[in-house]
């Protein structure tokens, strides 16, 4: 009894070792136990950091890559778009050389057109000029046969007179006659000698001796109007 009374008070005084290990134990386990929970907290806290930091660095990778993708998006649409200039150039020029193509096409038409009415022109005139110059021979032709057919009709006219002359013994009439059948003959022979005149070229002044002596108030017995 006296050591159940001794073992109670000093259980109740603390004084016991069970107690005493007991509560030294626990004070140790709740050390512990906090300390656990504070390293828990720690790692936690840390954890949070790192998921923070890793999530801070992903977005931040996104983010550089989307701005490096957009960049190059940008360029590649600078290329396409100085490609597109580049063509558009291209294109221009040729639209510039081909209206110059089509504008020299159209001169050389033109000049061409040009020399063919050119050409015809001349053929035309080619063909008035020689139309003009056998109507002239033709007519030259008429003309002297003309002027031969009166020569020859004025010649027979002055011989038959000549020959009546004779007959009626009018020597100075003969004489006179033979003379001017002669002039006739020497202008004949001279205009033979001549270059032919186109009709209706030159003077239509008279020539011959009877005119000439008649245009300087000369009067000259003539025969053929004496005789006529």
């Amino acid at each position: 009894m006296a050591m159940y009374s001794k073992r109670q008070d000093a259980r109740k005084n603390g004084k016991g070792l069970l107690e005493k290990f007991s509560k030294k134990r626990e004070a140790a386990n709740a050390k512990k136990e906090e300390q656990i929970q504070q390293k828990s907290k720690a790692a936690e806290l840390k954890s949070i950091e790192a998921t923070k930091d890793r999530e801070k660095k992903r977005i931040q990778a996104e983010k550089a890559k989307e701005k490096e993708r957009l960049a190059i998006i940008k360029k590649n649409e600078l290329k396409q778009a100085k490609g597109l200039e580049g063509a558009e150039q291209v294109e221009v020029q040729k639209q510039l050389a081909e209206q110059e193509r089509k504008r020299l096409l159209r001169e050389k038409e033109v000049k061409a057109k040009e020399v063919e009415k050119e050409i015809a022109k001349a053929k035309k005139l080619a063909v008035l000029t020689k139309k003009k110059a056998k109507e002239e021979a033709v007519k030259l032709v008429e003309v002297r046969r003309a002027e031969k057919e009166k020569y020859e009709d004025e010649l027979m006219r002055i011989k038959e007179k000549i020959v009546d002359a004779k007959s009626k013994g009018k020597h100075n009439v003969v004489r006179l006659l033979q003379d001017k059948l002669k002039q006739m003959q020497a202008d004949k022979n001279k205009k033979l000698r001549a270059p032919p005149k186109r009709p209706g070229a030159g003077s239509k002044k008279k020539s011959g001796g009877a005119a000439g002596a008649k245009s300087k108030g000369r009067k000259v017995f003539d025969p053929a109007k004496e005789y006529g």
